[in-house]
């Protein structure tokens, strides 16, 4: 799906750095894919799962920084940001496109209006990928304890 993807979109969209727009999608549909494991272990019907894994990836999109930006988040909701899968990718995704020359002219406006100039995109990667392996674990977890390691 990512490399289907990433031809599709690099391309028509002429988006700098090919290689981090692909290995970004990469580790948030790793990401993704652990979430809809251990949500569905979790949940002895899987429309409820579905569902629930559907509602709190949307939250994680609303806090993810690019509808609502973080200063403009209530301070009760700052932890969602800082959990959020969307919050790295995009930072990640955002500095890619709008770093160094081929960024544009409002490249290092969009940055600042982010907050994203000293912007780490290897550790933004190393974050979605602890996040998945989090997840995967909790998935495991849940396998060994819930379901008492039936196949």
């Amino acid at each position: 799906i990512a490399l289907l993807s990433s031809a599709c979109i690099v391309g028509m969209a002429e988006l700098n750095g090919p290689f981090g727009y692909f290995i970004n999608l990469v580790l948030v549909l790793l990401v993704a894919e652990s979430w809809v494991h251990l949500v569905g272990a979790l949940q002895p019907h899987y429309i409820i799962g579905m569902a629930v894994a559907s509602g709190v990836f949307g939250m994680f999109m609303l806090f993810g920084g690019y509808m609502v930006p973080k200063d403009d988040i209530p301070i009760g909701w700052k932890w969602a940001y800082y959990i959020s899968t969307p919050t790295y990718a995009f930072r990640s995704g955002v500095y890619n496109q709008f770093n160094g020359e081929q960024g544009g002219i409002f490249g290092p406006q969009i940055l600042k209006m982010y907050d994203l100039e000293n912007e780490k995109p290897l550790v933004s990667g190393l974050v979605l990928l602890g996040h998945s392996l989090l997840l995967e674990l909790g998935f495991y977890t849940v396998l060994k304890k819930i379901h008492g390691g039936r196949k």
